[in-house]
């Protein structure tokens, strides 16, 4: 007998047994799970009545399953992702106060104030870092400007 008139026959069997309706969903549920260890996945949707597979306890209770794991999942990785963030940002507002703190205690009659926007501007900490170092070696608040358009 070819595959297919087997699953065919097996499902009119179903059809045919003298059992309650809930009973013979699980039955075609259980038919396409097993099948679906053996027989290609469009042969059975093919031959199943539509909706089989859904409606059936055993398959929404893995599915269930299966979204509350990627939900958690997804859930930790979107707090890593916003945690990463927060923790970049941050040391860059560390970063750029530390400098506009030293460029204020240097050269406390400059318009410091007015360079934030421009730090706020570099994306990369190691810059920022750099630009924290040269604070201390820069002669005047000009020269550190220079340094920044550089």
């Amino acid at each position: 007998m070819k595959t297919d008139r087997w699953l065919e026959t097996c499902v009119d069997a179903t059809f045919t047994a003298r059992i309650d309706s809930e009973n013979r969903q699980l039955l075609l549920g259980a038919l396409g799970i097993f099948c679906g260890l053996v027989y290609d996945a469009q042969l059975i949707r093919h031959i199943l009545p539509e909706g089989i597979m859904q409606e059936n306890p055993f398959i929404q209770e893995i599915l269930k399953e299966a979204r509350e794991d990627a939900m958690a999942s997804g859930i930790e990785r979107g707090l890593e992702r916003g945690l990463e963030r927060g923790l970049e940002r941050g040391q860059k507002k560390c970063a750029i106060d530390l400098i506009l703190d030293m460029l204020n205690e240097q050269f406390p009659d400059d318009e410091v104030h007015e360079l934030e926007p421009v730090l706020e501007e570099i994306d990369e900490l190691d810059r920022l870092k750099q630009l924290h170092r040269r604070v201390s070696k820069v002669r005047s608040y000009e020269e550190f400007k220079q340094v920044l358009e550089n």
